[in-house]
């Protein structure tokens, strides 16, 4: 493997990786309300398939620009081809589970994620949580929960329904996993790019099996519906490349405890597109997530100072 100048030191500072979590999250969470929209009238493979072809062009480009400035050989193909597998089997399994259930039901299920990544990063990676972490752990589930006003819903299980949920849980879980000792030196272009072209692929594939291509008949005729589906796209590459920055300069846990920041931003876009104010309950939620949020940044700098590898291109 190539060897090339390690990143700026401001590059690699902790403070960096969660600022690029939050923002991930913030994306995300942009990400879900832009897609409430569309979804409304065009098929979930549809969509998904026009978002990463565009996402595939856009990384494309950005490792076009890349690659004459850094060569990495040889490549980790399996690992990235595995990666954009799972990826794929958790767009599935989590929709087929939240159509088997319920979106309560589903949020919580998907929560397990967190207890997944907690005890992959205790085996594989070795990172350790201090006591106002777990605390900050603690404040940021429950205020989550609080903001969603999960007491409200309607709980409804269903067997297959919570296993495709929990199989999504743990997928997540195992990208985080192979981001954190697989993709350390491979610039987060190439990353992007591979998962992409795994996901436009087998998204195509099905698309072309359903036969609905209507949708990409309104992209050229309907200049608001394409402005949203760009929107969506290029909220999923801020948010993609976010995440994989944070995964490489913070611990492992916290960028993904971070990742509950959602809910807040959900809270938002329905006061802003829905005009539907938030109840206290859900104040209260936000309150405590935030707080926990702090704590999570302030023990994961405490234990995460660990400078990335001087490879590390990205």
């Amino acid at each position: 493997m190539t060897r090339v100048p390690a990143p700026p030191s401001w590059r690699r500072a902790p403070a960096v990786g969660f600022a690029a979590a939050v923002l991930s999250a913030l994306a995300t969470g942009s990400f879900f309300a832009v897609e409430k929209r569309l979804l409304a009238d065009t098929p979930v493979v549809v969509l998904n398939w026009m978002h990463m072809s565009m996402v595939l062009v856009f990384s494309a480009a950005l490792w076009g620009l890349r690659r004459r400035r850094v060569r990495l050989q040889p490549l980790p193909y399996w690992p990235l081809l595995l990666f954009g597998l799972i990826a794929c089997s958790i767009f599935y399994s989590r929709n087929f589970g939240l159509w088997a259930t319920s979106p309560t039901t589903g949020a919580i299920i998907t929560r397990t994620e967190l207890a997944f990544v907690l005890l992959l990063a205790y085996l594989f990676v070795g990172e350790r949580i201090a006591v106002g972490g777990w605390v900050g752990i603690v404040l940021l589930l429950v205020g989550s929960f609080r903001a969603m006003d999960i007491s409200a819903g309607h709980l409804h299980w269903n067997f297959w329904g919570c296993a495709a949920l929990m199989l999504a849980a743990m997928g997540t879980a195992a990208n985080a996993l192979i981001i954190k000792l697989k993709f350390e030196a491979v610039p987060n272009e190439l990353v992007v790019l591979a998962s992409a072209l795994v996901q436009t692929v087998v998204w195509g594939i099905l698309a072309l099996l359903g036969g609905n291509f209507s949708p990409l008949l309104r992209l050229v005729h309907d200049p608001a519906y394409s402005a949203l589906v760009v929107t969506g796209s290029v909220l999923v590459m801020v948010m993609l490349f976010s995440y994989y920055f944070a995964m490489k300069r913070i611990p492992m846990w916290s960028a993904r405890m971070l990742s509950l920041l959602i809910v807040l931003v959900a809270i938002f876009w329905d006061v802003v597109w829905l005009h539907r104010p938030p109840t206290s309950v859900q104040l209260q939620g936000a309150a405590l997530a935030l707080l926990g949020a702090i704590l999570v940044v302030i023990a994961g700098e405490a234990r995460g100072r660990i400078a990335p590898r001087p490879e590390e291109p990205s």
